[in-house]
C-alpha cells in the first residue's frame, strides 16, 4: 500500500471516538459520519502516525510543508493535544475499534 492509500483507507475506515452518523433518524437517507476533524485533517492525522515528517506529509498530500505544520497544529487544537505522539495514539485507538 502506498502513503496516499493507506491515508485515504484512514480517512474514510476510522471512526474517531465520540462518532456518530447523522440523518440516522430519516429513513433511506445517507448516513454521513461527523467528525471534529476534516477529512483533509484526517488523512494528516494518519500519516503522523505512520511517523512521517511535515515535509514527508506535504509531499505525499502534495500541499506545502507550512500547510502541513497547520493542518498539525489544527487537529492539536481541535483534540486538546500537544504533541504528534498524542495525534498517532489518538489514531490508533480508533484505528483499534
Amino acid at each position: 500500500r502506498t502513503l496516499r492509500e493507506s491515508a485515504t483507507l484512514a480517512t474514510t475506515a476510522w471512526l474517531p471516538p465520540g462518532f456518530h452518523f447523522a440523518g440516522a433518524e430519516e429513513a433511506g437517507a445517507p448516513r454521513a459520519p461527523i467528525s471534529p476533524l476534516s477529512p483533509r485533517e484526517l488523512e494528516v492525522a494518519a500519516l503522523v502516525a505512520e511517523g512521517l515528517t511535515n515535509r514527508a506529509i506535504a509531499e505525499t498530500l502534495v500541499i506545502s510543508e507550512r500547510t502541513a505544520e497547520r493542518h498539525i497544529a489544527n487537529i492539536m487544537a481541535k483534540l486538546g493535544m500537544n504533541s504528534r505522539a498524542h495525534i498517532a495514539a489518538y489514531v490508533a485507538a480508533g484505528l483499534s475499534r
